[in-house]
């Protein structure tokens, strides 16, 4: 059996998962889709390898806090979340 060792000289830089500025943009993304009822949107949020967890939670009603005012719908196709306002209380 063959072992391939990938060596490194240095680690890569790591992101943080969500910045400070993340929680505002879930909200204002959130109220731009309760102006266009029904309508699908990119989610303009770049959420790393949870993308699906992340649509699932909107649909369940348990996501971000921006999204539980109301209804929305979420799917996660092709590496990207799309999101759209489908009624509730505002």
């Amino acid at each position: 059996m063959s072992l391939h060792i990938e060596f490194v000289d240095n680690l890569p830089i790591q992101r943080p998962r969500r910045n400070i500025d993340a929680g505002q943009l879930h909200m204002a993304f959130a109220e731009a889709l309760k102006r266009r009822p029904g309508v699908w949107a990119k989610l303009p949020v770049d959420l790393g390898g949870e993308k699906a967890t992340v649509a699932c939670a909107i649909r369940k009603g348990y996501g971000n806090r921006a999204y539980r005012g109301g209804q929305f719908d979420a799917l996660h196709i092709n590496g990207q979340v799309y999101i759209r306002y489908v009624g509730g209380v505002q």
